[in-house]
């Protein structure tokens, strides 16, 4: 049903509702008690104005490192930061309440990875995505900006190598059929960090390298590192330099065979989802199920058998493994190399268990009152005894 109402503001406006007929006209006078939609969002647009103007005020007093970005970003990325420091404060304080011990190990100084996140993160769009986080996913903030300052840290104490500039090559760049823009994008291999320069700032281009294809930035330009659970580095990079071109990119590529496999997609996908080995802590020695974060099998994890949730991962016991290689088999996740020896010494044990073949018992098991007597069988040929005949 419809209604005409008149805001607090003064403004009119027609509302509708579906349900009981009591509850909309109860529900149409407490619409007369608010703001208009217009009048509604201008406050909201005043009061978010006024939040920004007193935590950039805030950010002076404290003095935090000067955001970049668009106006708007870095106006709303004060409030932003704001919040998440709160939000990293608590964690800092009473990391008990909301990590585990193996995580909270990982983590480290978390003072020290705090005052890093805050120094090194000027770029407001950062802010504003992360303020979000769920609490149990702070840690993960902490720890994934650990290991970044710790690479950092070695980076720095290690000696520089000189780099001798290749020749350009132009059979070494490869074009997509309609470019959004003409900067070339160099994609390189060291050791087993993949580095990618593009000299051109971009939303879209931002987006892509650093919340799809997971990379940092570091000394002017983006880096990923590679471990054995992501694969080879040559098919990491040559995943990388495929998804830029499909997403409207050139890229330059000057190894042969990373560049064939980046423009064929000939490269083995990467896998974001494995089952490692937990070797301390309350579960060790059991599996632990670990999936990306874009990505939940929390339900799925916990149908397997006495498996446990222990924040924010899925553990199960070894001599579960059947059920786990189950779990395995159906959503395509990879054993570690921990894990598979786990698994190998969880299907020793079980063959050095006794089997037992377990017989009837002999003895009968004596009736009781409300034990039902056995049923006798029925004689094929029936007849009366001669001395309960009647003598007539």
């Amino acid at each position: 049903m419809k209604f005409d109402v008149t805001y607090v503001c003064g403004h009119s406006g027609r509302v509708s509702f579906y349900g009981p007929g009591k509850d909309q006209i109860y529900w149409a006078k407490q619409e007369e008690e608010k703001h208009c939609p217009e009048c509604f969002a201008q406050k909201l647009q005043e009061k978010r104005a006024q939040e920004n103007e007193l935590n950039a005020q805030l950010a002076k007093e404290q003095e935090l490192p000067e955001l970049l970005g668009t106006p708007k970003q870095v106006a709303y990325g004060e409030t932003c930061r704001q919040q998440l420091i709160a939000k990293l404060m608590l964690v800092v304080r009473n990391p008990q309440a909301y990590a585990t011990q193996e995580q909270i190990e990982t983590a480290g100084d978390m003072v020290a990875t705090l005052q890093y996140i805050i120094q090194k993160k000027q770029y407001a769009r950062f802010w504003i995505v992360t303020k979000d986080l769920m609490t149990y996913r702070l840690i993960d903030l902490l720890i994934d900006q650990r290991l970044n300052m710790e690479a950092e840290i070695l980076a720095a104490a290690a000696p520089i190598p000189e780099k001798k500039r290749l020749p350009d090559k132009p059979e070494a760049v490869a074009r997509p059929e309609n470019p959004k823009s003409e900067t070339i994008v160099d994609i390189r291999v060291v050791g087993s960090i993949i580095e990618v320069t593009m000299k051109e700032r971009r939303d879209d281009f931002y987006d892509l390298i650093k919340y799809k294809l997971k990379c940092t930035w570091s000394s002017h330009r983006w880096e990923r590192r590679i471990s054995m659970a992501n694969g080879t580095v040559e098919d990491r990079a040559a995943e990388i330099g495929h998804r830029i071109m499909h997403a409207g990119f050139i890229v330059r590529i000057d190894d042969d065979h990373i560049r064939r496999k980046a423009v064929e997609a000939d490269y083995e996908p990467e896998c974001t989802n494995w089952v490692f080995a937990r070797t301390k802590g309350e579960y060790a020695g059991w599996f632990v199920i670990h999936w990306d974060k874009e990505d939940t099998y929390y339900r799925a994890a916990r149908r397997i058998v006495e498996s446990r949730y222990d924040k924010p991962r899925v553990v199960v016991p070894p001599h579960q493994y059947e059920e786990l290689l189950g779990f395995t088999d159906q959503y395509d996740f990879k054993l570690s190399t921990g894990a598979k020896e786990l698994l190998e010494k969880a299907k020793a044990d079980r063959e050095r268990m006794l089997i037992a073949s377990v017989k009837e018992p002999d003895h009968k098991i004596p009736f009781s009152a409300k034990t039902k007597p056995e049923s006798l069988p029925v004689p094929a040929q029936q007849q009366i005894d001669a001395e309960f005949l009647d003598q007539d």
